[in-house]
């Protein structure tokens, strides 16, 4: 069968790369989402704690095509982080809007003192693709490229090595594996796309002793305008 449908499992895929010395808090959280030129925009604002006074930083935020934008800020004399511009806004209370996003595409946050001592990355995916068990247990999908046909599965909150079986289809294909949750959380990494096929609906399902857990997602030309309400 010619098919391009890989699975590979991982405990960790993406290290802990942060540095951290001086323990900032960094942490981006959405606000809501407003409507500009009849499209989606999530907005989002960083939370800073604990930052150095004098010290210089610099916060970016990045998708899979590279960076958007960076606005560096300075830490007051009352411990604020003040916008290095003439405008002089409190960074705690600026808006980053984020528009044009696929389904389950991630937006990186960094950030990076002047000095290259601390360098800290945070992610969010503000469309996600997830389902959840009864008992919290989560699977959530993220792409992984800007070509549309790489991701990674996540697997969180489950019983340390509990057995499960994980059904993954796409186009055609299908895929069965069965294994035990080793660690949490646990990498599922894949490529969906199928030879032949530039687009395609995939799935994964997590099978379990009481229950399923199912996500369906586009990859390649289907993500251009989806909508899992279709």
């Amino acid at each position: 069968m010619k098919r391009l449908f890989i699975l590979l499992l991982f405990s960790s895929l993406f290290a802990n790369s942060d540095k951290n010395p001086d323990h900032v808090i960094f942490e981006p959280y959405k606000v809501g989402v407003s409507q500009h030129n009849g499209k989606a925009c999530f907005e989002y604002r960083i939370r800073f704690k604990n930052f150095p006074k004098g010290q210089k930083y610099r916060v970016s935020t990045e998708n899979l095509r590279g960076r958007e934008g960076s606005i560096a800020f300075q830490v007051n004399e009352k411990g604020k982080p003040i916008e290095i511009s003439k405008d002089k806004i409190d960074i705690n209370m600026r808006i980053f809007g984020l528009q044009n996003l696929h389904f389950s595409e991630p937006i990186f946050f960094c950030l990076e003192s002047f000095d290259g001592k601390t360098q800290i990355e945070k992610i969010v995916i503000p469309k996600p693709i997830e389902a959840i068990g009864k008992d919290n247990a989560k699977i959530s999908i993220m792409l992984l490229s800007s070509t549309l046909d790489l991701f990674v599965m996540k697997c969180e909150g489950f019983k340390k090595n509990e057995k499960v079986k994980l059904i993954g289809t796409s186009c055609h294909e299908k895929m069965e594996h069965c294994f035990e949750i080793a660690s949490d959380p646990l990498i599922v990494s894949s490529s969906p796309a199928v030879i032949g096929k530039t687009g395609g609906i995939a799935s994964y399902t997590i099978k379990r002793k009481n229950e399923e857990l199912k996500i369906i997602y586009p990859w390649g030309d289907k993500m251009r305008g989806y909508s899992p309400h279709k």
